[in-house]
């Protein structure tokens, strides 16, 4: 009689089936602490959506594992096991590289005039080098023992879900913490395709689809491409084109504090806030209120790039003005004035550096905001903004109030408080509460600054504004897309377009001079002070309409203070006299 053929297997089909699953999921989790050491201790990033991405996968990749590495001792004697597929290394394979990168060029071509050809480089190479360990490198050295197909599709997924994670982010308007289940069948699905087309006859196929896909992306992010920079000669300004008429009757300091995202009573008490206190306040230390006063934009450069070039010109790239070399800083250098620049970040010298005498901080290279931007996997406007402490850019403002240099002094300084939402398009549950809170923190810092500043230097034109409003209605963020016309109404405008605006006068002869309609008519009419002549306020006046980002508030607009479009259509902007 013959013997019945054995069903038992070699132990080593137990091992090569535990190589096929569990060695590329410990390899994933090792990519994940990897990746958590590079944001957290090595690189101290703000926690983000991929620091939870990964933090949710360490354990699920882990436990995976784990658990196909007890079904390979289980059934090792029932199941025929393949052993693990080749890992011969092609040419071809480096392809696999485009995917990951898909993302970088297009965020590079998302900023121009950003990043320095330098900074590119450096980008690309940094995200190539990480993509060729994870997709090439490491399935090669472990080719002996581990099935490389998969490898290389969880090296090039994982990759390219943490380089793509910001624009999933904006998407899917996520803040701080992510939709896992998506992240994960999103992540699930790319590696079973790749690593199904990657072993059978497809593989060509596999590398077409890599290539397709960074070709379209790239290429459509090209033909969506807008540089808001202008070509147009900045000595074609009017002023400085024919200069202004001669000597001043008064030169005195100038300070322009900006309070972000601040906005008049009126529009807090939309909100169900009030903050008449703070504007009582200010009118007992001899601030004359503007509490009708709009911009023509909706975000801090497209609102004070125009004020401080006294245009809807930007003149060069769009943060000129406002990095210092506007028409108004160089109008007050004609005059003799020393210009600074003190600010808590480098966010208005990014890709353009200061042009102001003195400035504060020092700019960070814009590809190290880029990088971490990536890393964090959310385009935050506040990236970079903790480079410098708070108490850093409290005590730069302090000293300078404390001392005043004795030759006339322009300056511009930009609080991040109360400061506007957080920009995914969905409001977070306590984003009122935030404000508020914030809100405090700005009242009390401006009672500071002006503590100081009018004890030591009481005679200043002292500009107190916002520059755009909090976007606290509907969804926290653009209504264009998601909100018809006819939804859009007078609150929503102000809670985007309106500004807190307040001038402390050395006199009280300025009645004649601010006729002032939108906030960028503010230097119009402090060149007309000086100059005790109001023709150069209705001479260099910019056009009241609101002209940037249309698309925030559904197409809506204001022109000389009446809405046009919307709910309120026809009507004031604002009611408060």
């Amino acid at each position: 009689m013959s013997a019945k053929p054995s069903l038992s297997l070699p132990r080593l089909n137990s091992i090569q089936w535990f190589a096929q699953v569990s060695i590329p999921l410990v390899v994933l989790a090792a990519y994940c602490v990897a990746f958590r050491w590079l944001v957290v201790a090595y690189r101290p990033l703000p926690a983000g959506v991929n620091l939870n991405f990964v933090q949710n996968l360490l354990p699920l990749a882990l436990l995976v594992a784990a658990l196909a590495a007890a079904l390979a001792l289980l059934f090792k004697q029932r199941v025929a096991l393949q052993p693990p597929a080749p890992g011969g290394l092609q040419a071809s394979d480096a392809l696999l590289v485009l995917l990951p990168l898909a993302p970088i060029v297009q965020y590079v071509l998302n900023n121009p005039g950003l990043l320095s050809p330098r900074q590119v480089a450096i980008l690309l190479v940094i995200f190539l080098v990480a993509a060729l360990i994870m997709v090439l490198l490491v399935p090669a050295l472990l080719s002996g023992s581990a099935d490389v197909p998969l490898l290389r599709a969880i090296g090039m997924v994982t990759a390219f879900l943490l380089n793509n994670m910001a624009a999933m982010s904006a998407d899917f308007k996520w803040f701080e913490q992510g939709n896992f289940a998506i992240q994960l069948g999103i992540g699930v699905g790319l590696v079973a395709l790749a690593s199904l087309l990657y072993r059978s006859r497809q593989r060509g196929l596999l590398l077409v689809l890599v290539v397709a896909f960074f070709a379209s992306n790239t290429l459509l992010q090209i033909g969506r491409v807008e540089d808001s920079s202008s070509t147009q000669d900045i000595n074609s300004h009017p002023l400085l084109a024919a200069g202004l008429p001669g000597e001043p009757a008064s030169r005195p300091n100038v300070y322009l504090l900006i309070y972000d995202a601040y906005v008049p009573n009126e529009t807090m008490r939309g909100y169900g806030l009030d903050n008449q206190a703070q504007e009582d306040y200010l009118r007992q230390q001899g601030f004359t209120l503007y509490p009708r006063t709009y911009s023509i934009g909706s975000y801090s450069v497209a609102t004070m790039t125009p004020v401080l070039n006294a245009s809807t010109e930007y003149y060069g790239p769009s943060r000129t003005g406002a990095s210092g070399g506007g028409v108004v800083q160089q109008l007050f250098h004609t005059l003799g004035y020393q210009t600074y620049g003190i600010f808590p970040s480098d966010y208005f010298f990014r890709g353009i550096g200061s042009s102001y005498d003195v400035s504060f901080p020092n700019s960070r290279p814009a590809g190290s905001v880029l990088f971490d931007a990536i890393l964090t996997g959310e385009f935050r406007f506040d990236i970079g903004f903790d480079a410098i402490s708070a108490s850093d850019y409290l005590s730069q403002k302090a000293y300078l109030f404390s001392n005043i240099p004795a030759e006339p002094v322009f300056l511009y300084s930009h609080s991040n408080f109360p400061g506007h939402t957080q920009n995914s398009g969905a409001c977070l549950d306590d984003e009122l509460e935030s404000f508020q809170r914030k809100l405090n923190i700005a009242n009390e810092e401006m009672q500071a600054d002006l503590g100081l500043l009018l004890a030591n230097d009481p005679d200043a034109i002292v500009i107190v504004a916002g520059d755009h409003g909090p976007y606290l209605t509907k969804n926290c963020y653009s209504l264009g897309g998601e909100y018809p016309l006819d939804a859009v109404t007078r609150l929503d405008i102000q809670d985007r377009f309106g500004t807190f605006l307040a001038i402390h006068w050395p006199g009280n002869d300025h009645a004649a001079y601010d006729d002032i309609v939108v906030l960028q008519d503010v230097f119009p009419a402090v060149f007309a002070y000086m100059y005790q002549d109001p023709a150069l306020l209705q001479a260099h006046r910019v056009e009241p309409v609101t002209r940037y980002t249309p698309e925030t508030i559904s197409g809506a607009a204001v022109q000389d203070g009446l809405i046009v479009g919307g709910a309120d259509d026809g009507e004031p902007l604002f009611l408060s006299e």
